[in-house]
């Protein structure tokens, strides 16, 4: 009985570490996909790598100034902007952090759980084999048998006496 609960105290431990490392590698793999579906490594440095085309490009006002517009408009402006996705990347960042931590915390209750498991297990032991009889001693079926039908007879003798006596006393 303390097998199993301990088994089951495990097992539990155990389910709740797998659901922890899938998540993690569900978070991991988003991330990934994140990465290749808008081409992005890491949105802070591919940013900061356009900015510094600015001071560059003003050496020229007339001829670059749409280049500025531009460089700076990919990092703040519209949709498609690597503003807009670093915000994506941080919520996705944020979410394999929180995953590997709960991976991590499921790993020490397993842990935790097999160590309690192991400390809680009882020991019994025999100290005498149990025996069968050889012959049953009771119930003695035939001394019963005969002590009922010898009762019954003294009954069955002591009323018809009884009523013979009647029955001449009525005479």
């Amino acid at each position: 009985m303390n097998e199993r609960a301990a088994a089951d105290t495990v097992q539990f431990a155990q389910r709740q570490v797998n659901a922890a490392a899938e998540k993690a590698k569900d978070a991991a793999a988003a991330l990934a996909a994140f990465r290749n579906s808008h081409t992005v490594f890491d949105p802070d440095r591919q940013s900061a790598l356009q900015l510094q085309q600015v001071p560059v490009l003003k050496a020229s006002i007339d001829t670059l100034q749409k280049q500025i517009k531009v460089a700076t408009g990919g990092v703040t402006g519209g949709q498609d902007s690597l503003s807009q996705k670093a915000t994506g990347y941080a919520r996705l960042q944020l979410d394999s952090q929180f995953a590997d931590k709960q991976l991590a915390s499921a790993m020490a209750a397993l842990e935790n759980a097999r160590s309690e498991a192991e400390r809680k297990q009882l020991y019994l032991e025999r100290l005498v084999e149990p025996n069968r009889p050889d012959i049953a001693i009771e119930p003695k079926r035939i001394r019963g048998i005969l002590t009922a039908f010898i009762v019954g007879l003294v009954v069955w003798g002591a009323l018809s006496l009884l009523l013979a006596s009647v029955r001449e006393h009525r005479d």
